[in-house]
């Protein structure tokens, strides 16, 4: 079940924050709550980074090495998993998933289909993102302003897609 759903862009504004318990939209964006999650996504990025074994291709330069860098995907708790994809111009798109109660019988750990999921976020990109707000020539694409997206249409597929995850 999909507890909450978060859109930040690459000046780490949140665009978009869906909250499926208390069904509201866009009601956290500025709060602390949004900072800590993505401040928790970047610590963990920075460390994943830093921990990787170095990569030896000079074809790029190091913040353009996007395909062959570490990174982090899903964040687990014991309550929920945070899925994370980021897109090439650097939008975060934040997935929070409360954890299934079946139990693998072996180990005796939580699983969680991450890959079903990154493809559902995926899906959400490619079929609804860039559908909905770059193609939509009345979105406001203004780097000044502070967007914040409250298209019903927009909240509806979200809804469509990633509700009963």
């Amino acid at each position: 079940m999909a507890l909450s759903f978060w859109i930040f862009d690459r000046h780490t504004e949140c665009l978009y924050h869906r909250d499926f318990v208390e069904n509201t939209v866009n009601t956290r964006n500025s709060t602390d709550e949004a900072k800590l999650l993505l401040g928790m996504i970047h610590s963990l990025r920075s460390i994943s980074h830093k921990l990787a074994p170095p990569n030896n291709d000079n074809l790029f330069d190091d913040s353009l090495q996007l395909a062959s860098r570490n990174r982090v995907h899903t964040v687990e708790t014991r309550n929920y998993t945070a899925h994370i994809l980021q897109s090439l111009n650097g939008l975060l798109f934040v997935l929070i998933v409360a954890n299934n109660e079946k139990k693998d019988n072996q180990q005796g750990q939580r699983r969680v289909n991450t890959s079903q999921t990154l493809e559902t976020l995926k899906a959400f990109y490619r079929d609804v993102w860039t559908v909905s707000i770059p193609q939509n020539g009345m979105a406001r694409v203004s780097k000044n302003e502070s967007i914040v997206i409250n298209d019903t249409r927009f909240t509806d597929n979200v809804d469509k897609l990633l509700r009963d995850l």
